[in-house]
C-alpha cells in the first residue's frame, strides 16, 4: 500500500514539476513577445504615442514620436497632446471623445509642432487602449508633409491646367477610365452653349449630328479599348444650331506609374476647310470635264487640219501630174515648194497633235522637219543630219512657225546646197542667250550668194523666212557663210499662257 502511495505521489510530483515548467516556458514565450512587440514599436517608421484619455497627458512615445519632434523622450513623457498639436482645442477632444463612441477607430489629420517651433502635418489614427489601468488613447501619427506637398502641386498643377485649357482657342476633354468625360474647357462649353454638366458623362454626344454619332462613337470606344490615339472628323452643334465640322483628335492618358487614366483631346473647327475642299473637288471636276471636252474638240480639230491638208497636198499631187509638157518648167517649181510647205506644215502639225499641243523642244522638232523634207526630196539622199540635243523649248504656235523656216531652209539646202561627189549635211545647235532662244542651221553647201545675204534678190522663199522669224517669232536672223551657208536666229520665248 505504501508503494503503491509511493508511485503516486511519484506521479504526482512528477506531474506538478511538469506543470510548472510548461507555466515557466509559456511566462517566457510571452515575456519574448513582449520584448518583440516592444521592440518593433520602438524601430516603427511612425509615431507612437499613448495618451490618457482624459488629461491628455503623454505617458508614452517611440523613437520615431521623439526624431519627429525634436524631443527627449523624458521631455514628451511631461507634455501633452495639446502641447504639440497646435489645432487642438477643448471642443475637439470632447468631439474625438464622442467620435469615439460610436467608432472604437478614428482618421483626423493635425498640424504637429516641433521643438524649435516649426509645424508639420500629420494623418493621426486614434484607438482607445483596452486593459490599461488608466484609460488611454493609442495614437499612431504619420508625418504627410509629402504627401501634403504632392497634393498641393497637383492641385496647382490642376489649376494652371484649368487656366490654359480655358486660355486655349480649341476645343479640350477629358475622360476617365469608364469612357465617360469628366472634364470641357471653356471654349468647348461657350462653341455648344451647354453646361459642363449637360456635357459630362454621354451628354456631349447629344451636340454630334446623328449622321455622324454612329461612326464617332465606333471611333472612340474601338481606339480607347486598344489605348490608341484617334483623329475622326464629326458635325457638332454650336450654340447658334449650326452643325460645324469638328477635327476631334485623342490621346490616351496614363499615371505616372504607367497605369491608364483615361484619354484628353482637342478639337478645331474646320467647316471653312471642308467646304473649300468641297470646292475645290467642284473645281477640280469641271477643270477635268473642261479638259476632256478640250481634248475632243482639239482631236476633232486635228483631224479635220490634219484631212485638209492632206487633201491639200493631194490635189497639188494632182496638179503636178496634169500640168502640160509646155508649162512644166515654170508651174512645176512653184507647185513643187507649195507641196513641200504643206508637208512641212503637216508634219508639224502631227507633232504638235501627239504632244497634245504642249511646248515642244526646238532639237525633236528639227529633227522631225529636217528629216521629212529630205525624205521628201530622194534624189538628195544620202544625206546627213546633225541636231545636237538642248532642252529649249517653244510655244506651239512658234513651233509652227519655226517649222515653216525650218521646212523652206531645208528645201534651200536641198537645192543649192548639194556639191558633185559630197553627200549634203545639214547641222543645228539651240540654245538659249540674253532672253532669246537661239537656232543656228548650217549646211556643206557652197554658201549664200552676195545678193542673198544683202537681201537684194527677189526670193519668195527668203520674203517667207524673214515674215515668219520677225513677225510670228518676233525675233531676227542673219545670213553668213561659214563653211557653208549658216542662219542664225534669235526667237523671244512666248509665255506659257500663249500657246
Amino acid at each position: 500500500m505504501s508503494g503503491f502511495q509511493s508511485a503516486m505521489d511519484a506521479d504526482k510530483v512528477a506531474g506538478t514539476v511538469q506543470g510548472i515548467t510548461e507555466r515557466n516556458r509559456s511566462e517566457a514565450e510571452v515575456r519574448f513577445s513582449e520584448r518583440q512587440l516592444i521592440s518593433y514599436i520602438e524601430h516603427a517608421g511612425d509615431a507612437i504615442y499613448v495618451v490618457a484619455q482624459d488629461s491628455g497627458r503623454i505617458v508614452y512615445c517611440n523613437q520615431q514620436a521623439c526624431r519627429d519632434l525634436g524631443y527627449s523622450r523624458d521631455e514628451l513623457l511631461q507634455m501633452s497632446a495639446r502641447d504639440i498639436e497646435t489645432e487642438l482645442k477643448a471642443e475637439d477632444i470632447e468631439r474625438v471623445h464622442r467620435s469615439l463612441d460610436e467608432n472604437p477607430k478614428l482618421q483626423l489629420e493635425g498640424v504637429h509642432r516641433r521643438k524649435d517651433g516649426t509645424t508639420f502635418p500629420v494623418e493621426i489614427n486614434l484607438s482607445r487602449l483596452d486593459g490599461a489601468e488608466t484609460p488611454s488613447l493609442l495614437s499612431l501619427v504619420r508625418d504627410i508633409t509629402e504627401r501634403k506637398q504632392a497634393e498641393a502641386a497637383a492641385r496647382d498643377s490642376e489649376i494652371r491646367f484649368t487656366l490654359m485649357a480655358d486660355a486655349a482657342p480649341v476645343l479640350i476633354w477629358e475622360s476617365g477610365v469608364d469612357k465617360l468625360c469628366n472634364y470641357f474647357n471653356k471654349t468647348w462649353l461657350d462653341f455648344t452653349g451647354r453646361s459642363l454638366e449637360r456635357e459630362m458623362g454621354n451628354g456631349w454626344a447629344d451636340g454630334v449630328h446623328p449622321d455622324d454619332l454612329a461612326r464617332c462613337l465606333e471611333i472612340y470606344v474601338g481606339s480607347f479599348d486598344a489605348r490608341r490615339e484617334f483623329e475622326m472628323e464629326y458635325r457638332l452643334r454650336r450654340h447658334d444650331g449650326q452643325y460645324r465640322w469638328i477635327l476631334d483628335h485623342g490621346v490616351p492618358r496614363f499615371q505616372s506609374g504607367g497605369s491608364f487614366a483615361g484619354y484628353i483631346g482637342s478639337c478645331i473647327d474646320i467647316t471653312e476647310r471642308i467646304q473649300q475642299q468641297q470646292q475645290l473637288k467642284g473645281l477640280l471636276s469641271q477643270t477635268e470635264q473642261d479638259a476632256r471636252t478640250k481634248t475632243e474638240l482639239l482631236r476633232e480639230v486635228n483631224h479635220r487640219v490634219t484631212n485638209n491638208l492632206t487633201s491639200i497636198l493631194g490635189l497639188f499631187v494632182r496638179e503636178q501630174k496634169a500640168v502640160e509638157p509646155a508649162a512644166k518648167p515654170v508651174v512645176q517649181p512653184v507647185l513643187d515648194r507649195l507641196t513641200q510647205r504643206i508637208r512641212g506644215l503637216l508634219t508639224a502639225h502631227r507633232l504638235l497633235s501627239q504632244s497634245s499641243w504642249a511646248p515642244l523642244r526646238v532639237d525633236r522638232l528639227a529633227e522631225k522637219i529636217i528629216t521629212a523634207a529630205l525624205s521628201a526630196n530622194p534624189s538628195t539622199l544620202p544625206a546627213q543630219v546633225q541636231i545636237t540635243p538642248g532642252p529649249c523649248e517653244i510655244s506651239p504656235r512658234q513651233s509652227s512657225s519655226l517649222a515653216l523656216v525650218l521646212n523652206e531652209l531645208t528645201t534651200n539646202s536641198i537645192k543649192h546646197g548639194r556639191v558633185k561627189d559630197r553627200p549634203l549635211t545639214i547641222s543645228l545647235e539651240a540654245g538659249f542667250a540674253d532672253g532669246f532662244v537661239t537656232v543656228c542651221y548650217r549646211d556643206n553647201g557652197p554658201g549664200f550668194t552676195a545678193e542673198v545675204i544683202a537681201g537684194t534678190r527677189d526670193n519668195v522663199g527668203q520674203a517667207l523666212i524673214c515674215q515668219l522669224v520677225t513677225e510670228s517669232l518676233q525675233g531676227d536672223l542673219t545670213l553668213a557663210n561659214e563653211a557653208g551657208a549658216t542662219v542664225r536666229i534669235r526667237i523671244r520665248p512666248e509665255e506659257p499662257h500663249r500657246t
